[in-house]
């Protein structure tokens, strides 16, 4: 993962890796290896990949698959597991399932959420918990966008989701073993749910508003249930916050970071705290997009995030597990990508590759 003020970084199976340091924090950082796990076809492109920390430290990514010859939106899911540059992929859905999220649970089982039928259909979880794989239809409410799932220390599975039709709004899927049961948590029109819980159980929301008849957004919008039941809140309150994302430190510090892309002073940012105590850190100057937080054992910070700021766009990874704060490339473009760390700090960045000539594309995971 260490970054040269030259490229390329990396070369792997053809594709250049490559970026320019216009947003960096520190010049020199980690240096990612790139493996292609699942390589994609005219009529299975891997697309909109995330990805998860197993309870060896070990990681598994999921990715749904698109036929632009098939009548539905998706044709499955794929899920590859393993560390380092080895992993085992393999399709674990045929249905319209778009968009998952993942979590793992204690005893390695992998719980994917996705939702159905480009959003229209609801939203189900996908597990292999008896062995075989099971797919649950959670809710029939469309979706506003892709769901966010994680499992509690109790083994209850989550899911944060932004529901549309008759009944918008924020909402929370439980099942601990009986069911799914679901409580609102904003009555309003959401996009980009993201949950995490904390080591307590204590869960945290983190979403944007939007006004369905201006488009205006209204700001981070962050809830917890840490009192019993959901109480929310406005973190931001500037219609250009958007793409949050949060976690949550060993000490209850709550980390939420998000992209401010105004004109002037457009930012990746990162809010430490807790309601009507948060403090504001800048990380990277320029205009950025879609970031994944992720703290490590140690509370040390890890973010994946998009940079326009760089030529021909790019991923790049942020992190201060040095002691400062170092900003690296990992893939050129703007692909789809998410990010696991694991206990230790080992930094996991799945992304996705649209084929290009010889080149079939796919999905790829990078490591330090």
């Amino acid at each position: 993962m260490y970054v040269r003020k030259s490229a390329p970084v990396l070369t792997t199976l053809g594709l250049a890796i490559v970026a320019s340091l216009t947003n960096s924090v520190a010049a020199v950082g980690p240096t990612f290896t790139a493996s292609q796990v699942y390589a994609s076809t005219f009529n299975a492109q891997a697309l909109g990949p995330a990805i998860a920390t197993r309870p060896d430290s070990s990681v598994g990514a999921t990715w749904w698959i698109q036929d632009p010859d098939a009548s539905t939106f998706s044709v499955g899911l794929g899920l590859a597991e393993g560390s380092g540059s080895s992993f085992v992929a393999s399709v674990v859905t045929t249905s319209d399932d778009a968009y998952p999220s993942i979590a793992y649970d204690s005893s390695g089982v992998a719980h994917i959420a996705a939702y159905v039928n480009g959003g229209g259909g609801g939203l189900v979880e996908v597990d292999d918990a008896d062995g075989t794989i099971t797919e649950t239809l959670v809710t029939a409410d469309p979706q506003n966008d892709r769901p966010s799932i994680a499992v509690a220390p109790t083994g209850a599975i989550k899911i944060a989701y932004a529901a549309g039709g008759d009944n918008p709004g924020v909402y929370v899927a439980v099942n601990a073993g009986t069911g799914w049961s679901i409580t609102q948590v904003a009555a309003a029109f959401a996009i980009g749910p993201r949950i995490n819980i904390d080591a307590a159980g204590r869960t945290h929301v983190v979403w944007v508003e939007i006004d369905p008849n201006t488009g205006v957004a209204s700001g981070i919008q962050y809830a917890t249930d840490a009192s019993g039941t959901f109480v929310r809140s406005a973190a931001t309150t500037g219609p250009f916050d958007s793409s949050p994302d949060v976690d949550v430190d060993g000490a209850g510090i709550v980390h939420i970071v998000f992209t401010r892309n105004t004109a002037r002073n457009a930012a990746l940012l990162e809010l430490r705290g807790n309601p009507g105590h948060w403090r504001t850190v800048r990380l990277v100057r320029g205009p950025t997009d879609t970031p994944d937080i992720e703290l490590d054992a140690a509370d040390r910070v890890h973010v994946a995030y998009f940079s326009a700021g760089d030529v021909g766009g790019a991923i790049r990874y942020l992190t201060n597990a040095s002691g400062h704060f170092v900003d690296v490339p990992v893939a050129n473009g703007n692909p789809g990508f998410a990010l696991a760390v694991t206990p230790t700090g080992t930094g996991y960045i799945a992304y996705t590759v649209p084929g290009t000539g010889a080149n079939p594309g796919g999905l790829f995971i990078a490591h330090d």
